[in-house]
């Protein structure tokens, strides 16, 4: 969060109004992962040797769809858990001191979690740790608002902090007192996590993997500077800031297509990539 309270006052401004424009998992999005091996070049390829590959990439495109799933569900767990800890608290007539020391407590027990943080429903403050300054009413936030509206576990934007360069995800979650929303819990993580377990489950196996947002926006992929870009023709120039996979329009349309079929719904899950003259095949897998 930073290391002086201009920092952190800077931090919280482009927190709010300059977030990376490609966004994950938010709550009613469908997650990509995209498994790509590397075809023999040179050689015809049989139909039984296809039918091998095509099973293979599908079995490690479902199992690295589940392991990232389940990554990502245990961070919705803990928070879950500690809205539930933070609503005992607040029934029990705790200060706000109590809380904040609760909120400390898990964030420095979890290198992963860059901040813990609370918006009061009461006053609109927000008390995070490590601790940050906040010049807005929390209640007024897009967090807070769509909270409100639906009430249940989301993941939110994706930032980048300019400063450290660190790029962020945020879970949050309604904390509710007799049965109303008294406030909202969130934790910021780091999304070099997220590359760390792709880069994890490309260790024990051949094959490579692509990691994908709701837009078709590139969150973790094994090609070099692609993490950001964008995949998916049809979201093309649609947030400022992301570049297309491939800047010539018409290729991009024409070699990506089947990207957008893929968000559009398409059956058909075997696909074929050229980069770098290298001939992949891959097939993909959808994280619910």
């Amino acid at each position: 969060m930073g290391s002086s309270v201009a920092d952190k006052k800077e931090k919280v401004k482009r927190r709010i109004s300059i977030r990376v424009k490609w966004l994950l998992f938010i709550c009613t999005s469908v997650f990509l992962a995209i498994v790509v091996s590397v075809s023999i070049m040179g050689v015809k390829v049989t139909s039984i040797f296809k039918d091998d590959s095509i099973s293979l990439n599908k079995s490690s495109a479902q199992n690295a769809a589940a392991q990232i799933n389940l990554s990502m569900a245990t961070y919705e767990n803990s928070l879950e858990q500690l809205s539930q800890l933070i609503s005992n608290q607040i029934k029990n007539g705790d200060s706000i001191k109590d809380i904040q020391q609760t909120l400390k407590a898990f964030q420095t027990n979890n290198e992963n979690l860059i901040s813990v943080y609370y918006m009061d429903g009461s006053d609109g403050s927000l008390y995070a740790s490590p601790h940050m300054d906040f010049n807005q009413d929390a209640r007024e936030t897009k967090t807070y608002t769509q909270l409100t509206e639906k009430p249940e576990t989301k993941w939110m934007d994706v930032y980048k902090d300019s400063v450290s360069g660190t790029i962020m995800t945020s879970v949050v979650t309604p904390v509710l007192s007799d049965g109303k929303m008294a406030g909202a819990l969130g934790y910021d993580i780091d999304l070099s996590t997220i590359g760390n377990m792709r880069a994890s489950i490309e260790k024990d196996s051949t094959s490579h993997l692509v990691v994908l947002d709701s837009q078709g926006f590139i969150v973790s992929s094994f090609m070099k500077d692609m993490d950001g870009k964008n995949m998916n023709p049809e979201t093309s120039g649609k947030e400022e800031g992301v570049e297309d996979f491939i800047s010539d329009t018409a290729r991009f349309n024409s070699e990506f297509k089947w990207v957008a079929d893929i968000y559009n719904g398409a059956a058909e899950t075997s696909q074929s990539l050229k980069l770098d003259n290298e001939e992949y095949t891959g097939e993909w897998g959808f994280l619910k």
